[in-house]
């Protein structure tokens, strides 16, 4: 509804085909800053789902090694 808003200010008394310029770059900011939140929350639970992973993995490996050393003394 807003982008149809300043569409209808950015034409002025008359119409044109496209956004101009200068209301486009509003929006197009406007639109990544409400985007900047969720993007960054997303890259951290990506990067502690990782790091979950990755000590699952090592946990393992150690687990695989401290049993083979005991095999072999």
């Amino acid at each position: 509804m807003w982008l149809s808003r300043a569409h209808i200010m950015a034409q002025g008394s008359t119409p044109a085909l496209f956004v101009g310029t200068a209301a486009f770059e509003v929006i197009v900011k406007q639109q990544i800053k409400r985007l900047e939140d969720p993007a960054l929350k997303c890259c951290q639970l990506v990067y502690d789902e990782l790091i979950r992973i990755l000590g699952q993995l090592l946990t393992k490996i150690v687990r695989s090694l401290t049993g083979s050393v005991r095999s072999v003394s």
